[in-house]
């Protein structure tokens, strides 16, 4: 429709804000056997995982094998190229 706009209305007063009484209790978290508990992970700070409290870290991952794939790797595909 075509035709002006009205005046704008008068603000209305703010309510007041009630607390209330606090709510129940919330369920109980995780549940560990004992000797467990939730640790971050070295390689997600993120995470959370259940992970017993007395274990040494594990050992790195031997990266000596993705060489020698690699190589294999390249060899395959160099000799594919000779045959083609």
């Amino acid at each position: 429709m075509d035709g002006k706009d009205g005046t704008h209305g008068k603000d209305g007063t703010d309510g007041e804000t009630v607390t209330g009484p606090p709510g129940p209790a919330g369920p109980a978290g995780p549940n560990h056997p004992d000797g467990y508990s939730l640790l971050p992970p070295k390689n997600d700070p993120d995470a959370l995982v259940c992970r017993r409290t007395t274990a040494e870290e594990p050992p790195p991952a031997d990266q000596s094998h993705g060489l020698l794939g690699l190589g294999a790797l390249t060899a395959t595909a160099f000799y594919r190229r000779l045959d083609a």
